[in-house]
């Protein structure tokens, strides 16, 4: 027997009703509007809250920074979470792997703990973190760990959402706005 399972699908709608508390539905109700995420799936994702719409990315503490799994293009490696970055950062390697070119594109100056730098500015396809996966993210191409395999997870992508970390289960907690 052949069982197939699809992803549910759904717009998510947002209101404000006379006391001033919002409301989130997948049901459209008179005078709400869409709200800007776009279609999700719940399926398969015990971490999303639709009501909240939240989701809880685990990380890992390592010497004091806050680690957690990514992809860019497909190509999977970790993210320094690191909210005083403006933009994501991947390096060199990685950038070659997701088949990202940066022969030709913007070169941007940037202030670093260690001094200015000028890198390239890219614009990824795709790039996941967790469940999450968002496209059209601004990014710089730059060496910033010893192994050349880790990135920083900075605001380009972190802006969307409001920020909560709950260091007790090692959880970072994403609110959509």
């Amino acid at each position: 027997m052949l069982f197939v399972s699809h992803a549910a699908l759904a717009e998510i709608y947002t209101w404000t009703d006379k006391s001033g508390r919002v409301h989130y539905s997948d049901k459209q109700v008179a005078g709400a509007v869409t709200k800007n995420s776009g279609t999700f799936s719940s399926i398969g994702n015990p971490n999303f809250n639709v009501n909240a719409l939240k989701q809880q990315i685990p990380f890992r503490q390592i010497n004091g920074s806050m680690l957690v799994q990514g992809s860019v293009n497909g190509v999977s490696l970790l993210f320094v979470v690191d909210t005083g970055a403006s933009l994501v950062v991947i390096p060199p390697a990685v950038a070659e792997r997701a088949g990202i070119s940066i022969s030709g594109v913007r070169q941007v100056r940037l202030q670093t703990a260690n001094g200015q730098v000028t890198a390239p500015m890219v614009r990824l396809n795709e790039m996941n973190v967790s469940q999450i996966s968002r496209q059209g993210i601004n990014a710089v191409v730059q060496k910033i760990s010893r192994d050349g395999q880790t990135g920083l997870l900075g605001m380009s992508f972190l802006s969307a959402y409001k920020l909560t970390v709950d260091h007790a289960r090692s959880m970072l907690i994403l609110e959509a706005r």
